[in-house]
C-alpha cells in the first residue's frame, strides 16, 4: 500500500533516513542528521519541481480512483471504484452498404464518446442492415475476421465498441457475430448468435460458445436478438458473475414493440443485471425498426431510452456492484 502512495525516490530517501539514524554514535543526536534526505533535491534548489498536494497530503494520480479512508473503515458512502458509462445505439442502415454503415456507426461512437461513454453497443447486422438476401448472394458483405479493415474507422474512435456483423466462418455460411473492441481498437472477444430466428436458419451458422468479457473491472455477457428469448442463456451469464448484459437486436414495429418492452427489463429484474439494448430504427430489411435503444438497471428500472424515430445514442452509468 505504501508503494502505491509514494514514488520510488521517496522510498529511497526514507530508507536512507533510517540508515542514518542507525549510524548515530554515542553523544550524537538527531540535530546532526543531514538537512534533507539523500537523493532528493531541496525544495528551493534551482530547477526543483513541486508537485501539488491533495487535501490529504498525497500527490494526485489521475490513473487511480480515490482511495478509501482506510481498510478498517471501508469505502466512504457513494464510493464506487468500478463505474462505466455505456451507450446504446440505434441507427438506420443503408441496405448492404458496408462502408456507409461503418461510417454511420463510427459517427455514433464519436457522439457517444463526447457524452462520456466508454463503451457503445450496436444493433444486429450493423454493417449491412438486416438484408438476408444480399448477404446470401454476396459473401463480400461478410467480414473476413476481427481484423477486417472495414472496421478500422470504428475501431479508431477511442471508445470500446460491440458491433454485430455477418462474419465469415470455417464453413460455407457466415455467423451473426458480435465483435468487441477496447478503446484502443484491440479485439477483445467474438460471440456468434446461438438461437437463429426462423428464416436465419439455413442462411447462417449458429454459434456454440457463450459470450463473456471484462472491461474496466466489470464483467459483461453478450447475446443477439432472439437469443434473449431463451432464459437459460441469460441465466448462465448471471451465474457466471456477469453484471451487464449487452443485446444487439432488431425489433420492429407491431409485435416487436411489446416484446422489446417486456423481455429486456424482465432479464434485468430476474437476474439482477444491467441490460443494454441496441436496436434498428426505420427500414430494416422486411421490417421497420421500432428504435427505443435503452438501458435498464438491475431491478428492471429504465435508466435511459431513445425515441422511436431518430438515429442516435442514449447513455447510462453502470457499476460492478
Amino acid at each position: 500500500m505504501v508503494s502505491d502512495l509514494i514514488d520510488n525516490r521517496e522510498v529511497d530517501g526514507v530508507n536512507a533516513l533510517f540508515r542514518t539514524i542507525g549510524s548515530l554514535g554515542p553523544g550524537q543526536d538527531l540535530s546532526e542528521l543531514p538537512p534533507r534526505l539523500p537523493g532528493r533535491p531541496a525544495a528551493d534548489a534551482p530547477g526543483a519541481r513541486r508537485r501539488p498536494l491533495t487535501r490529504r497530503g498525497h500527490k494526485p494520480d489521475a490513473r487511480r480512483p480515490a482511495l478509501p479512508r482506510s481498510a478498517r473503515e471501508g469505502p466512504p458512502a457513494g464510493w464506487h471504484p468500478e463505474r462505466m458509462k455505456i451507450a446504446a445505439a440505434q441507427l438506420t442502415c443503408a441496405p448492404a452498404e458496408v462502408s456507409v454503415n461503418a461510417a454511420r456507426a463510427a459517427a455514433l461512437a464519436a457522439r457517444a464518446r463526447e457524452q462520456g461513454a466508454e463503451l457503445v453497443v450496436f444493433p444486429e447486422l450493423t454493417l449491412t442492415g438486416y438484408e438476408l438476401e444480399p448477404l446470401a448472394q454476396d459473401p463480400g458483405l461478410w467480414l473476413a475476421d476481427a481484423e477486417d479493415p472495414r472496421l478500422d474507422g470504428l475501431r479508431s474512435t477511442g471508445t470500446a465498441t460491440a458491433v454485430n456483423v455477418a462474419l465469415r466462418t470455417g464453413g460455407p455460411l457466415p455467423a451473426i457475430a458480435t465483435l468487441v473492441y477496447d478503446a484502443d481498437g484491440a479485439h477483445v472477444t467474438t460471440y456468434a448468435k446461438h438461437h437463429l430466428f426462423e428464416h436465419e436458419q439455413g442462411a447462417f451458422a449458429a454459434g456454440t460458445g457463450d459470450g463473456r468479457f471484462e472491461l474496466g473491472g466489470i464483467r459483461f455477457s453478450l447475446a443477439v436478438c432472439y437469443d434473449n428469448h431463451f432464459p437459460e442463456l441469460t441465466g448462465r451469464a448471471a451465474a457466471d458473475g456477469c453484471r451487464v448484459h449487452l443485446a444487439s437486436s432488431l425489433y420492429g414495429t407491431g409485435g416487436g414493440i411489446a416484446e422489446r418492452a417486456s423481455i429486456y427489463p424482465g432479464i434485468a429484474k430476474e437476474h439482477g443485471m444491467y441490460v443494454v439494448l441496441a436496436n434498428h430504427v426505420g427500414p430494416a430489411g422486411p421490417w421497420t425498426g421500432c428504435g427505443g435503444a435503452a438501458v435498464w438497471g438491475p431491478g428492471g428500472e429504465l435508466l435511459a431510452e431513445a425515441d422511436d424515430r431518430t438515429p442516435g445514442v442514449v447513455t447510462a452509468e453502470v457499476s460492478a456492484g
